[in-house]
């Protein structure tokens, strides 16, 4: 049985591929049966077409563009690249071919990833209906329906669905195809406007006349289309039916490997096996739909997907896995999608009351209540503009009515008036015709003169470069005294590209250019000039000084057909020069306001704290440039940028970034390393001119975990940038007192050990292919006779043995154990890494750790974890009389 299908599918193949010719691409009626009963064909027909150019025939090449940009790319890989789809609109409006051209611009608006299209198909609209194209018209309509129904703007959709068929109605011998796509998208109309038995006649009538024609793609989305209908139905008795639908849908949709709708139909399964409490279905059909809807990379169904298996889920009694695919759904529907977002937070208030979370439960229903307030209020605020508008269409209406019947009868009067006059006047026309003649005559022979006058005057004054030339480009007489202050000459009878626009900044070849586009629109109508005048000059700059803005206006005449072309010109450099400050003033208020915000975030004590370390950086600095203490400078300035960094002071810590690139030089030049601070200085002065806190203090930390907080969103947010789960820090203190200047210091060490651990024990492995768990990182403080003991330990890839031996034979130094060999780290500029970033790469991070500790008698050790994978950072500081006042 099973071979016997294969032949007939076969047999029938080969019977299509035998009628279906090259040519048949020329008839639009063709190629909307070929398109429905099998695409492939399609971009089988046009293959050869779009590989040979458009060398061979324009219009065929063009044809078989159009034809392919139909067809989705689930049908096959397609020839023409978006380079021939352009070729093929411009080439299209020069040969005329309208429809082609307008529904070439329609699939590339389509396939634009632009957040708002709203006024794009508005244009587009208004060409097709200026080309009198009413089908065109009416699919660039039905698209624009289908982008407001996405965004939930259901009453616009149904608006423009509405004029759609409008425009439909003005085709003469209108395609069944087109027709029947009419039918389905009236149906939808009817469904949403609360007439679901009129909406089921139309989806069986369609089904009906598919059956018949084997429109196989109509057939597919009108099968499915009935299964959501019945799906929306308040009777469950409907709901089997829907299923049966759907079911016939996937059937067919998997035969003619149509993935988007085999896509929504498990969306849509889903749905219906939730609403039927058939979870395990339910909730397989929802990961399928997720996993179908992914390749197609649209954000907004692969969201719908997420969130219906989430309803699947929760429904099912698995709250936890019901969070998981809500919190996914959240991610990929936008925010402005409000009847989505506010599902997804009533179905998150349930899952977490389920995990009996009540806060998260309780703050997500506040979020779906306050999302459903606003959605009614938003609906309530369109059906009163609706019915306003209603309502005053009325009133005018009515007004009209009276206005028409008072208009009538006075016009009525007016029209006995006049046959009473006319019999009086017709007398007097006649004796005064010849006087009034002579008179007019007279009046308008002054009146031009005076009219030449007084523009002659106008054009020695006006301030703007007024002038007009003919068919063979040569300049007219009655050009305004500016244009010849501007190009210091007369120009009557001189050529306006080859005499004038040529001593510009323009090439040989642009003026041929432009030479061609005015010889081209001369005595054509205004179609070829709408067409071309984009790729005239609109600016000129002359003699290095001035820049003209030019505007260049057609006159036609009396048949229509340009006769000559005026062109004006005006001085605009002020203009220019006063746009360039107000964009550096722009970019400089701008960044005051980043500074300001970003301030506005830290809060007073951490400002103080940051401003008071670099005031303090800042007056020692002079005094180590003097001394030649570059190292102390690198390292305090590595520190200074990442407190900066981890308190959210992104400008200050790219300052002090930038600062430290002048030190990665062999030996950096002092007038370089001057002026690097003064721009460190200005950085930072965009601070202190915003300074909301004043001269606030800054206390002292107090404890080991005040150090380790202000780190933890700055490691948290790095991680997950880079893909990897963070775990937090475990952090355990058994010192009772920490002496001052030690506890000082903790928190700048913490800044270069820990970002060490993340940029060498977690993000370098993993961007190397390497495989590496969470971030999960230990702090323990202790204390014995001996002194204080602070360890630092990870989990990640651990000592990076290979690069350290190999940096330790690049810089001369044969060092035998891993003892010795893991110490290089605290060498200055020495690091495993050959990309330098933000964070790592200068080799001064663990060289700053260690100078820190050792400038009061501590001593480091780097070794590798002694509980696992990842590495261990010790410290040590005894307890001599220097330190013993602190405790």
């Amino acid at each position: 049985m099973r071979l016997r299908s294969a032949l007939i599918l076969i047999v029938l193949s080969l019977h299509l591929l035998a009628v279906t010719e090259v040519r048949d691409i020329l008839d639009d009626e063709r190629v909307l049966f070929i398109k429905e009963d099998d695409p492939r064909v399609i971009l089988q027909l046009t293959r050869d077409v779009i590989t040979r150019g458009p060398e061979a025939q324009e219009q065929l090449w063009i044809r078989a563009i159009w034809a392919e940009s139909s067809v989705s790319n689930d049908f096959g890989d397609k020839i023409g690249t978006p380079d021939d789809r352009q070729k093929a609109r411009r080439m299209a409006r020069e040969l005329g071919m309208i429809r082609e051209a307008l529904d070439l611009e329609l699939d590339a608006l389509l396939d634009s990833r632009a957040a708002d299209k709203s006024e794009e198909f508005t244009q587009l609209l208004k060409q097709a209906e200026l080309m009198n194209q009413p089908l065109v018209a009416s699919r660039i309509l039905r698209e624009h329906a289908f982008w407001f129904y996405e965004r939930g703007e259901v009453l616009k959709s149904i608006e423009l669905q509405k004029r759609s068929a409008a425009f439909l109605d003005q085709v003469p011998n209108l395609p069944v195809i087109e027709g029947l796509r009419l039918k389905i998208d009236m149906a939808m109309v009817l469904d949403t406007e609360g007439q679901p038995l009129r909406a089921r006649q139309l989806y069986e009538e369609i089904a009906a006349e598919c059956g018949r024609r084997y429109m196989r793609s109509l057939c597919i989305t009108n099968a499915h289309e009935m299964g959501l209908h019945y799906s929306a139905s308040q009777s469950e008795k409907d709901w089997p039916t829907a299923e049966s639908w759907f079911h016939k849908a996937q059937k067919e949709a998997r035969e003619f490997r149509d993935g988007w709708t085999i896509a929504k139909g498990e969306a849509a399964l889903a749905t219906l096996y939730t609403k039927l409490k058939r979870h395990d279905e339910a909730i397989a059909h929802g990961q399928q739909a997720v996993k179908e809807f992914l390749p197609f990379k649209n954000n907004l169904w692969t969201g719908d997907a997420y969130k219906k298996l989430g309803a699947a889920y929760e429904a099912a009694g698995r709250p936890l896995e019901a969070v998981d695919a809500l919190q996914k759904a959240q991610k990929f529907i936008p925010v402005d999608y409000l009847q989505d977002q506010s599902e997804i937070h009533r179905l998150l208030a349930r899952a977490w009351e389920a995990l009996r979370d009540d806060a998260k439960a309780l703050l997500h229903l506040k979020q779906h209540l306050a999302l459903s307030d606003r959605i009614k209020n938003e609906r309530e605020t369109r059906e009163y503009s609706k019915a306003m508008v209603d309502l005053g269409l009325r009133v005018e209406e009515e007004r009209n009515k009276v206005l028409k019947a008072e208009n009538s009868m006075q016009n009525q009067r007016l029209r006995d008036a006049e046959e009473l006059r006319f019999l009086l006047l017709m007398s007097l026309i006649l004796a005064a015709v010849a006087i009034a003649s002579l008179l007019l005559a007279t009046i308008r022979s002054r009146q031009l003169r005076r009219g030449e006058t007084h523009m002659r005057r106008i054009l020695q004054q006006i301030q703007e470069g007024i002038l007009t030339f003919d068919a063979e480009l040569r300049i007219r007489t009655g050009y305004s005294q500016y244009v010849e202050n501007v190009f210091g000459r007369p120009l009557v009878g001189q050529h306006i590209l080859r005499d004038v626009l040529a001593a510009g900044p323009f090439t040989a070849d642009e003026i041929r250019t432009f030479e061609e586009v005015l010889s081209l629109s001369m005595s054509e109508g205004p179609l070829t000039w709408d067409f071309n005048q984009h790729l005239l000059p609109w600016e000129l700059t002359w003699n290095k000084e001035r820049i003209l803005a030019l505007h260049w206006q057609p006159i036609y005449g009396s048949h229509g057909r340009m006769s000559s072309i005026l062109l004006s010109f005006r001085d605009i450099t002020h203009q220019k020069e006063l746009m360039k400050e107000l964009a550096l003033e722009r970019l400089r208020s701008d960044r005051i306001t980043r500074c300001l915000q970003e301030l506005i975030e830290l809060g007073p004590e951490k400002t103080a704290r940051v401003f008071q370390d670099t005031r303090s950086f800042m007056k020692s600095c002079p005094q180590w440039m003097a001394e030649g203490q570059n190292a102390e400078i690198f390292r305090r300035l590595h520190t200074l940028k990442g407190l900066a960094r981890s308190f959210g002071l992104r400008e200050l810590a790219q300052a002090a970034h930038d600062f430290e690139d002048i030190f990665m030089k062999k030996v950096p030049a002092r007038q370089d390393i001057e002026a690097a601070f003064e721009r460190f200085q200005a950085s930072f002065a965009a601070y202190t001119s915003v300074e909301l806190y004043g001269a606030t203090p800054h206390h002292a930390v107090k404890s080991l975990f005040a150090c380790l907080d202000p780190l933890l969103p700055d490691l948290r947010r790095r991680s997950e940038d880079s893909g990897l789960a963070f775990d937090g820090i475990t952090a355990r203190d058994h010192v009772s007192h920490w002496p001052p200047i030690i506890l000082n210091k903790l928190e700048a060490i913490f800044v270069h050990a820990l970002n060490n651990v993340i940029d060498h024990g977690y993000r370098g492995p993993q961007s190397e292919g390497q495989s590496v768990g969470a971030v999960r990182i230990e702090v323990e403080a202790t204390e014995d006779a001996a002194g204080l003991h602070l360890t630092i330990r990870d989990y990640g890839h651990g000592i990076a043995w290979t690069k350290l031996r190999a940096r330790a034979l690049q810089l001369g130094l044969d060092v035998l154990s891993e003892r010795e060999l893991a110490q290089l780290v605290f060498e200055d500029r020495l690091s495993t890494t050959s990309e330098i970033t933000a964070t790592s790469g200068r080799g001064v991070g663990m060289s700053a750790v260690r100078s820190l500790c050792e400038e009061d008698g501590g001593a480091v050790e780097f070794t590798a974890n002694d509980r696992g994978p990842g590495a261990l950072l010790r410290i040590h500081w005894p307890q001599p009389r220097a330190l013993s006042s602190g405790f």
